[in-house]
């Protein structure tokens, strides 16, 4: 038997899966690392620290399995997008990378705003200008590190400098590419009108393949670093929101899928690169080839729980440290406890701001109608019906394009919560699954590398041998119809405060510098 070995490069460590091949998963190894934020709003990782969580990783990962490690037949890739990995022309890392969450480029974004017309914008990249995406990074180093940028010979995205590690060759691929904000999402090729207009050198964009596709193989430098057989194949792999759709069986029309971690997104698979003409969603091209994925992005999911425990309420302190009572499972049974709607009570989610569909950093958190009659029941129900609202504000724009939501599959922390799964199915109007595993975006790099070695014949047919489905959630008509009424008035609280929210945060600016 022959094996697959996957690595998900992630923000806050490096995961190893290794799965035979019918699909099941043999075993997996982490390795935590840390983000550096040298300044308020900056966030950055040196590429090496992912290289050695990774070689640590199937290291460890091959003294549990050593039979199989002899006979791995293929290695796929996902990893955290839109970092910015800087390099020379030796291939050495001019600085550390800048993350997905970095929000130092606000400059930049607004420099890209008067470079780019809206029509480039909305037709051609297919994504919202957004600050922690790749090309405002770029522009930031051209405009403040002229230095390095005069260095700067090739940019990568984070799971393309590990294969560059492991193959020695330079190069992306279509969905890791789509987020880079200089990427054609329809054509699947760089945008060379935007990399112009931008003034930006177009020999620092690596060349550009197909998710499923073998880059390269393994080098003998790279095979004893990480104890696997020389000349292995790598394959291209991707990032890994959409590694994570393909993991979980999002290849059709009209499934979607949901994910509560400390943020949250709701990912919808398209047939087509259908863009939203107000730029409120991502589009990325699907690893499936000629297929795309919508993507709605919430700042602070199982994060808005997460603030409610540690500041305001404490569910028996006790009871959290039990074994068997997760923070989602006895905020369920406490929330449970009251009626849909939460007498009233309603919670915007947006503590650190908000990506879909508001895309408004000065956005933060709002309790709306409290009274003396509401407890922490209530508190808990509403911060758990806000976090699914502005998940719903994703689907409904996607509903609106035109792109059907049939079957939502709920992964993440929050899907351990069949409470608030079922609260996803009323307010979608739709099934909610939860899946047998749940191992996201490095499954689905599995999944390709295997689909790529000829394991399976597609993506597809792979999904279909290996995702299993363990619940599934119906909607309840009687809770339907509260939560559409309740949508309304959720979405309206922020058109009321969307001016306010600016106006505090300037007038918050100009009282610090008063006090200096």
């Amino acid at each position: 038997m022959s094996y697959i070995l996957s690595f998900d490069v992630g923000t806050s460590g490096a995961k190893a899966l290794l799965v035979d091949e019918k699909g099941n998963l043999l075993g997996s190894e982490f390795k935590e690392y840390a983000v550096s934020y040298p300044c308020a709003g900056w966030a950055e990782q040196h590429p090496q620290i992912w290289w050695e969580a990774v070689c640590e990783i199937s290291s460890s990962l091959g003294v549990r399995f050593a039979r199989e490690f002899k006979t791995i037949r293929a290695i796929g890739l996902s990893g955290q997008m839109h970092g910015s990995v800087f390099l020379d022309a030796h291939h050495r890392v001019i600085r550390p990378a800048l993350l997905w969450c970095d929000a130092r480029t606000v400059a930049e974004v607004e420099q890209m705003r008067s470079l780019l017309s809206r029509d480039l914008i909305s037709n051609t990249l297919l994504n919202p200008l957004l600050a922690g995406l790749t090309a405002p990074k770029l522009l930031w180093l051209k405009n403040v590190e002229p230095k390095n940028y005069a260095q700067l010979k090739t940019l990568l995205l984070p799971k393309d400098y590990i294969r560059l590690l492991m193959t020695g060759e330079l190069g992306t691929e279509e969905s890791d590419a789509s987020g880079t904000l200089l990427f054609n999402v329809k054509t699947r090729r760089w945008a060379g009108e935007v990399v112009t207009s931008l003034d930006l050198d177009p020999d620092i964009l690596p060349s550009v393949g197909r998710s499923v596709d073998i880059a390269g193989q393994l080098t003998a430098s790279a095979a004893n670093n990480l104890g696997i057989p020389a000349s292995t194949p790598v394959i291209h792999g991707g990032g890994d929101a959409v590694m994570a759709a393909i993991g979980t069986g999002i290849v059709e029309s009209g499934r979607a899928l949901s994910v509560i971690g400390t943020g949250g997104n709701v990912t919808v698979f398209s047939d087509e690169p259908v863009g939203d003409p107000k730029v409120r969603l991502n589009v990325f091209c699907n690893a499936i080839p000629n297929k795309w994925i919508q993507l709605g992005v919430q700042q602070c999911a199982g994060n808005s729980l997460r603030w409610l425990r540690d500041n305001l309420i404490l569910f028996e302190q006790v009871r959290l440290q039990e074994k068997d009572h997760s923070p989602y499972a006895v905020f369920s049974e406490e929330a449970g406890k009251v009626k849909p709607g939460s007498d009233g009570l309603i919670f915007l989610p947006y503590l650190m701001g908000e990506r879909t569909p508001h895309l408004d950093p000065y956005a933060r958190g709002v309790f709306f109608g409290i009274s003396n009659h509401h407890d922490r029941r209530h508190l808990a129900r509403a911060v758990m019906e806000g976090v699914i609202f502005s998940f719903r504000d994703a689907i409904d724009i996607v509903r609106e394009n035109q792109i059907p939501v049939r079957t939502v599959r709920a992964t993440g922390g929050g899907a351990r919560s069949p409470f608030w799964t079922q609260m996803q199915a009323d307010m979608f109007n739709c099934p909610v699954e939860t899946l047998r595993a749940d191992e996201g975006s490095g499954y689905g790099a599995a999944l390709l590398a295997a689909v790529s070695t000829g394991m399976f014949p597609n993506v597809s047919d792979a999904v279909r041998a290996t995702v299993q489905v363990a619940n599934v959630h119906t909607p309840n008509p009687r809770n339907v119809e509260i939560y559409n009424e309740l949508f309304g008035e959720y979405r309206a609280l922020y058109s009321a405060l969307k001016d306010r929210y600016a106006n505090l945060y300037h007038t918050m600016e100009k009282i610090k510098c008063m006090s200096m």
